[in-house]
């Protein structure tokens, strides 16, 4: 029991900010936003198909929530034109042995992402150095 506290005490924290987080978001910082983003690729390798779908969904307050194909994932973020920045990821905690690999590069790559750029129905999350971390597609989810 004791283990599960932590991380829901910090999902509620992190649920709580991501509510009463105000962004002024300007006209290019809205094409990410409220959108189903299906994960197609991490680090260049196609995610795995897990339990459900991996994706991920930025709320206009400053909410990240999403799946990691296998756990439910919660963040904040804060966008600034084309730039990005995550703070901590708490996830929910199951083994997933068909997704771990999507799961581990995801939550260990999204650490480094500082850019975003959308094209169409694509959205790539990349480093300062231009180096893509995440490929996701528009989705209906």
């Amino acid at each position: 029991m004791p283990k599960l506290l932590a991380p829901l005490i910090a999902l509620i924290g992190l649920t709580f900010i991501a509510a009463t987080h105000t962004m002024a978001a300007s006209a290019p910082d809205t094409a990410i936003l409220d959108t189903y983003w299906k994960l197609v690729s991490v680090r260049g390798v196609a995610a795995e198909v897990g339990r459900r779908e991996a994706h991920l969904v930025f709320k206009p307050g400053g909410g990240l929530a999403g799946s990691t194909g296998c756990n439910n994932l919660a963040a904040v973020y804060a966008l600034d034109g084309e730039q990005i920045a995550f703070g901590p990821i708490v996830t929910t905690r199951m083994y997933c042995q068909e997704a771990a690999r999507t799961e581990r590069a995801l939550l260990k790559g999204l650490r480094d992402v500082s850019r975003w750029v959308v094209d169409g129905d694509r959205l790539e999350l990349l480093t300062d150095a231009g180096v893509t971390i995440a490929i996701l597609e528009k989705s209906e989810g």
